[in-house]
């Protein structure tokens, strides 16, 4: 007996929707989009020349695009909460960082040691402003790839530095701006301010020593010769 249902053409679940090219150039039939908050859309389909093997029930790979490996990329000193604040499943998004090479303490140590010339050179304020990483985590890894950074003993009485420890920022704010603990900030904090006091005192006292070395000079008039004496000049 002629069975119709066997020679039926199977019903698509997921027809195809678009096209798209993953990492690598090769063409994927886009079979399902979703929607991320992170200003770029996951794929999912089937390689382009799989001649129709899809069927309904198949396997909708995650596709490779570029734009998820550049979120990933940009994104990789962030912690896996943030890397797989992605709809699909956690081992999907593993599979596929696995494919792409990516691995969280590789790409974290890289960032660091590419960068190990500025850690070493710049202040922890200044890094952390050009590479656009937190204070605090500049301050540990420096600590771990470069070690501590011996300083000039009055490297911090320059006046821009001066100015942050006589401020009203707190303990911590200026151990932070300045790459230094909070017990480190408090014991300049008090030598600044004691400098800051002694020349308080010392400024009136050098004012009146300048004013008695150099006494302030009469402008007198000056003397016009009198009529006899021009007359006797003559």
């Amino acid at each position: 007996m002629y069975n119709q249902t066997a020679h039926r053409r199977p019903h698509t679940k997921f027809p195809i929707v678009g096209e798209t090219k993953d990492v690598d150039g090769y063409r994927w039939d886009i079979r399902d989009i979703r929607t991320t908050r992170h200003g770029f859309d996951l794929y999912f389909g089937t390689p382009n020349n799989d001649h129709g093997a899809y069927r309904e029930g198949g396997n909708r790979a995650l596709i490779l695009t570029e734009a998820l490996l550049s979120f990933w990329q940009e994104n990789r000193l962030k912690g896996h909460g943030f890397l797989f604040d992605l709809p699909a499943g956690r081992t999907t998004l593993k599979r596929a960082r696995r494919k792409l090479g990516l691995n969280f303490l590789d790409d974290r140590a890289e960032f660091w040691m590419d960068r190990v010339e500025d850690l070493g050179s710049l202040s922890v304020r200044e890094f952390s402003a050009r590479h656009e990483v937190g204070k605090d985590v500049t301050s540990s890894w420096r600590l771990k790839i470069v070690g501590p950074v011996a300083r000039q003993l009055d490297w911090w009485q320059t006046p821009a530095i001066r100015k942050i420890l006589l401020s009203g920022m707190t303990l911590i704010r200026v151990g932070r701006s300045l790459g230094i603990s909070t017990s480190h900030a408090f014991r300049l904090r008090i030598k600044a301010q004691q400098e800051f006091r002694e020349c308080e005192s010392i400024a009136p006292k050098l004012k009146s020593f300048d004013s008695a070395r150099h006494p302030p000079t009469l402008q007198t008039p000056a003397s016009h010769p009198s009529p006899a004496r021009l007359e006797s000049a003559r």
